[in-house]
């Protein structure tokens, strides 16, 4: 791709208006200097020793930060979240990057979803285990009937909406059965609406809209059988994606990414990376990028390439959710 391209796609998207639907997380990174360790005197165990925090939005919340950064014009997050200090944080965030939050629906029988990263700052920060608090019981009928209402309250202004849902556990995350249902039939009666869906665990049930996946959850969806290799996911994807009607994107880490239409696929080029990587955001960012793109008027395999530079650059961010500004993509490219 020509700068000269980048920039215009770029300079196209202030004027869009995208929904992001789907499970906001707070990500909630602690800063632990290994000098400072001490003995528990109670329990004998290591206590670490904090001495810094930073938050910012993730899953959901890290596609809709870099689609702000990247300069979209209005960027709205339909989500549900907790009534407690973690949504309080997690709102606060997204309005400093100009997100709008009107349409978060506020639970107080609902914790706001975190990832609670506790982190080395050494030379190369290491990070150790994570703690994540999720919601594990159903989402009450209601909650879902509020973020559909959303939804057709901002469908005329939308230019896209993307579809993120996070949470593996059935039911218990924003995507619920009655939710998805409701984005199948905006997007079967809105042929002309830009819709993106990335899940963790059922993407294939995505259907009328294009979907995003790694090469296990894409060969799961088209086949349901595990990924055995670059051959096995051609040939499933290429039947996949007519079988589906809609494009097809496969992220493929240090090899690129593919696209998928009616059953022929597009090679992305994969981008070389040299130094220590942190992988955290990186399909976040590569989802951003790409609708990013489609929004404007990119063909599938351009858009891909716009996502697959974001991606690129947000993993070069050691220690932190990936982020990356407008000037950042363009100065990328060289």
């Amino acid at each position: 791709m020509e700068k000269h391209r980048l920039s215009e796609i770029l300079s196209s998207l202030k004027k869009k208006r995208i929904a992001v639907v789907g499970d906001f997380f707070l990500d909630e990174y602690l800063h632990i200097d290994p000098s400072r360790n001490e003995a528990s005197i109670e329990t004998g165990l290591q206590a670490y020793q904090v001495t810094g925090r930073k938050v910012s939005p993730g899953a959901a919340g890290t596609i809709a930060k870099n689609l702000a950064l990247l300069g979209a014009g209005s960027v709205y997050a339909v989500t549900i979240i907790g009534d407690d200090g973690r949504g309080f944080e997690l709102t606060r965030e997204l309005g400093k990057l100009g997100i709008k939050t009107k349409m978060q629906i506020v639970a107080p029988d609902r914790v706001t979803p975190t990832y609670t990263k506790p982190m080395f700052f050494s030379d190369p920060p290491s990070e150790l285990n994570r703690f994540d608090l999720k919601n594990f019981t159903p989402t009450p009928e209601a909650l879902s009937a509020a973020v559909i209402a959303h939804i057709d309250a901002l469908l005329p202004a939308l230019d896209a909406i993307i579809l993120m849902d996070q949470v593996p556990e059935a039911n218990c995350g924003v995507i619920t059965e009655s939710v998805c249902e409701a984005l199948i039939g905006v997007a079967k009666n809105n042929p002309g609406l830009l819709m993106f869906a990335d899940s963790r665990c059922q993407i294939g049930k995505f259907t009328h809209m294009t979907i995003k996946g790694n090469e296990h959850e894409i060969i799961k969806a088209a086949s349901d059988n595990p990924y055995s290799g670059p051959e096995a996911l051609r040939a499933s994807l290429a039947s996949y994606s007519c079988k589906r009607g809609k494009p097809v994107y496969v992220t493929l880490g240090e090899n690129g990414a593919w696209v998928a239409e009616n059953g022929h696929i597009t090679e992305i080029e994969p981008i070389s990376i040299s130094g220590p990587i942190d992988i955290c955001g990186a399909g976040d960012a590569f989802t951003a990028g790409t609708v990013s793109a489609l929004c404007c008027g990119a063909g599938l395999a351009e858009a891909g390439a716009v996502g697959n530079l974001l991606a690129a650059l947000c993993i070069r961010q050691i220690g932190t959710t990936g982020h990356v500004t407008n000037k950042q993509l363009l100065d990328g490219l060289d």
